[in-house]
């Protein structure tokens, strides 16, 4: 059965090429609209499977023909089409909905992104439940920062040495990117997770190349580097004890600049591959239905310590609403 899509744009070249494209991947039946009241008119005498909706068009813009169809049938699926996804566009159909807003594709759109979001949207997934905006990068960034600057300082002390932690790069990225280089076949890891829970839930996740983390316990225990080759017990307590400090200062960073109430729960100590590590997290946070996880983003920072030598990857993965609520407390959401 072919899937219906009604495109509505004021622009026919955009109308007729999504159409195009539409007729060229197979399977859809595809409606057109110059405008939101020929949209509607549509929507109101046919079941529309997926809308893609321009935002800018004189008369009734696109939020609001989106909101229309909503009063009309909550569960319809709208991709917005926008030459400048901005921070209004992205607040204004969030108002609407916060859950059945595919996805923004943007002007000049890309076969390769529209086909990505057909193949997720048809499939029952949402292409983009969640989109971070430039400006809440920003200050997730910022407030990422100035967290891990604060518990690198508290690991120069538990340490006892003046260890030098460089910050090398602070990103939101969905679950699935996060310590994205440590993906090497065969290459194992060792992670030190812990959930979060109050006002915020979640959880914080420190995560090293094997070696990195051997140097590290090696630190920790006044040892020369490399003098560790495995894990002992004594090795696995002070490494297991380190990410909890860490993650426990950086989680009351988070109360502290916020007001928010949170607090750490018990930590554990893991090793395994990358990709195996984050589908086990992955499982433990998805939703009812499973999705959950698909759309989490991760607040990851990528720190070095400089002597000796240790990478590692501090990542805060939030619930979507948590991140919400967060990002409302930095004033970036809302």
């Amino acid at each position: 059965m072919a899937v219906k899509v009604l495109v509505v744009d004021d622009e026919e070249s955009i109308r007729e090429a999504l159409r195009e494209f539409l007729l060229g991947e197979g399977g859809y039946d595809v409606l057109l609209a110059e405008d939101g009241y020929k949209a509607l008119e549509y929507f109101k005498g046919q079941a529309i499977d997926l809308v893609f909706m321009d935002v800018k068009m004189p008369g009734m813009d696109g939020i609001e023909v989106f909101r229309q169809m909503r009063l009309l049938r909550p569960e319809v699926r709208v991709v917005l089409i926008t030459g400048l996804p901005d921070e209004e566009t992205f607040d204004r159909a969030l108002a609407v909905s916060e859950d059945v807003v595919e996805g923004f594709i943007p002007k000049p759109f890309k076969p390769a992104d529209l086909r990505k979001c057909l193949k997720t949207v048809v499939a029952g997934d949402r292409h983009a439940s969640f989109r971070l905006t430039p400006t809440q990068l920003d200050a997730l960034g910022r407030f990422a920062s100035a967290a891990t600057e604060t518990a690198s300082k508290a690991l120069g002390e538990i340490v006892q040495k003046a260890t030098v932690v460089s910050l090398q790069s602070i990103s939101a990225v969905p679950l699935s990117q996060i310590s994205k280089p440590l993906e090497e076949p065969g290459a194992a890891s060792a992670a030190i997770l812990a959930g979060f829970s109050g006002e915020l839930s979640g959880k914080v996740l420190l995560m090293l190349p094997w070696n990195d983390a051997l140097a590290l316990s090696d630190l920790a225990q006044k040892l020369p580097p490399g003098a560790s080759r495995d894990f002992d017990a004594e090795g696995r307590i002070l490494l297991k004890a380190l990410g909890t400090i860490i993650a426990h200062t950086y989680i009351r960073t988070i109360a502290d600049r916020t007001g928010i109430e949170v607090e750490l729960e018990r930590a554990e100590l893991l090793f395994g591959h990358r990709s195996a590590l984050i589908r086990s997290i992955a499982g433990e946070m998805s939703g009812p239905a499973g999705k959950e996880a698909d759309y989490l983003f991760a607040i990851e920072t990528q720190m070095r310590i400089i002597e000796p030598p240790v990478n590692c990857w501090f990542s805060m993965i939030p619930t979507v609403s948590s991140m919400k609520t967060l990002l409302r407390a930095l004033g970036a959401f809302g």
